[in-house]
């Protein structure tokens, strides 16, 4: 029983999620009701707020929802808890990212504008900085006096801003492209 009615949960929340998503293509955050988001997803307002407190929840709810699907897609590239050889995304795990944004495409626009999520960049650059300083563990010729959380952020946010540049350029490479100008980019810094 309790297992369905978590499935119930994650459906009606995930209706509701691409309610508002559908919505905000189309029009700024503040000009879409509550009321607007359950006619679309056919529920009321009473089953949306018994999930979201308001729209930022629910906003806050799709930006988590999206940091934790690409987390998903790139975690498993690391194998037991360092990318080989290195302290930076590999090969595989570079077109692992570039091929998820670019089969996404339509949600990676949307929530790498930032009129309409304005927090994403920022909290995608922090998820990615936990997730290499929790998964990645320095090799021996980096220094102890390097900070590690600094550095993570660094990769984190260079990898934020290729994507955004791809994005915002239309992608006009493919994906494949992408990922090996990511890691000839790290390499520079060997």
């Amino acid at each position: 029983m309790n297992n369905k009615t978590d499935r119930r949960v994650e459906r009606t929340k995930r209706d509701i999620r691409l309610a508002f998503i559908e919505l905000i293509e189309k029009h700024e955050a503040k000009d879409i009701t509550i009321q607007e988001v359950t006619d679309l997803a056919n529920y009321n307002r009473t089953t949306f707020y018994a999930h979201y407190s308001d729209q930022k929840g629910l906003i806050e709810d799709i930006i988590d929802d999206a940091i934790q699907g690409f987390i998903d897609v790139i975690q498993p590239s690391f194998h037991n808890g360092k990318v080989p050889n290195s302290i930076k995304f590999s090969p595989s795990a570079s077109k692992m990212i570039f091929r998820y944004i670019e089969q996404n495409k339509s949600m990676f626009n949307l929530l790498f504008n930032v009129n309409k999520f304005p927090s994403f960049q920022e909290k995608l650059c922090f998820a990615l900085k936990d997730l290499l300083l929790d998964d990645l563990h320095f090799v021996h010729h980096y220094k102890n006096h390097t900070d590690r959380s600094l550095y993570c952020y660094t990769q984190a946010a260079a990898l934020v801003g290729r994507i955004n540049f791809w994005i915002k350029e239309g992608y006009t490479v493919d994906a494949d492209y992408m990922a090996e100008q990511m890691v000839s980019y790290l390499r520079l810094f060997k």
